[in-house]
């Protein structure tokens, strides 16, 4: 037996979720120790979410609410925004890196100045002659 259904908990939170959708299951994975809601079509019951949370509680509640098919405009809108805003911070750093490295070798060019003058007739030559 890979899984337990569960029909009572704590909270009532299989109860809860049946009320958004009498379709919803949650299961406890016996091998993996963590909950699973699945969807029952009938024939077959479908994996909907893993719960990353040890426990049921209203957090499960709002994460199913979260997810549900009705609302993946606004799901596929949020993590389109995070992507951008990730890739905006990374923009960032990316720039503010190259800004400091260029300020350190400014300052490091600007202290040699004309006294910092290389000898080139001696670079060809190798010194374990």
């Amino acid at each position: 037996m890979k899984y337990k259904i569960i029909t009572d908990d704590t909270f009532d939170i299989a109860k809860r979720l049946k009320a958004i959708d009498n379709n919803y299951i949650i299961k406890w994975n016996i091998l993996k120790k963590r909950y699973e809601v699945f969807y029952d079509e009938g024939d077959k019951q479908v994996l909907q979410i893993v719960l990353p949370y040890s426990e049921l509680d209203t957090r499960t509640l709002n994460i199913v609410n979260k997810t549900r098919v009705e609302n993946y405009k606004a799901l596929i809108a949020e993590i389109e925004q995070k992507n951008q805003k990730l890739t905006q911070e990374a923009e960032k750093q990316l720039k503010d890196n190259a800004n400091y490295q260029m300020k350190e070798m400014t300052k490091y060019i600007l202290k040699k100045g004309d006294n910092y003058n290389i000898d080139f007739s001696d670079s060809y030559k190798t010194k374990w002659f």
